[in-house]
């Protein structure tokens, strides 16, 4: 629990894609059981972790707050498949999510340093104020920074939603992935977020 709760909140991850696998490969605890706590572990992490995000003016809660309502939508309707989904097949979808969530880190391990990347004005980000902007302590300034594409963010959001319900993860990587890649937000502010 202490590694997936330090990991996650590094990661933007909430630690989920780590208790799972812990509790049902080491503890042989069936994988709907062990999805159930895994979501409890998740809300403690991700909790504790934007408590500190929170204090260093990172999060863009506006955006946060809008995204939310898309990923839990998605979380109603994952959960409502896993039921009807055998155990093997969560194993399965699982080991996937966990094969692309190694890619996705080695990835950003050799991205680099953050380059704010140029983002066209929003009408829908500019009306709901979700623009914004975050403190860089390794560069030592203020970051501002623009969101686009909000209607394909919140679209993209479904489907951390549906993963976090079907799975018993926070689905952080993808909610990252959407909000840098689709929404074109820093990386930084992403995970904070």
């Amino acid at each position: 629990g202490f590694v997936a709760g330090v990991f996650g909140s590094i990661l933007g991850l909430g630690g989920g894609i780590i208790i799972t696998p812990i509790i049902t490969t080491f503890f042989g605890v069936d994988i709907k059981y062990a999805i159930g706590a895994s979501i409890v572990a998740v809300i403690a992490t991700s909790s504790g972790a934007a408590i500190s995000y929170l204090k260093d003016d990172m999060i863009n809660v506006r955006t946060a707050m809008f995204l939310e309502i898309f990923t839990t939508i998605g979380g109603l309707v994952g959960a409502i498949f896993a039921g009807f989904f055998d155990a093997t097949i969560l194993n399965i979808l699982f080991g996937c999510l966990l094969i692309f969530q190694g890619y996705n880190m080695w990835r950003k391990m050799h991205k680099g340093e953050e380059v704010v990347q140029k983002v066209e004005s929003d009408k829908i980000a500019e009306k709901l104020k979700l623009n914004s902007s975050y403190y860089d302590k390794q560069l030592g300034k203020e970051i501002p920074y623009q969101v686009e594409k909000v209607p394909g963010g919140a679209a993209v959001m479904l489907g951390p939603g549906v993963a976090s319900g079907l799975l018993g993860i926070g689905s952080g990587v993808f909610k990252v992935m959407a909000m840098d890649s689709m929404m074109k937000m820093p990386l930084k502010a992403s995970t904070a977020t």
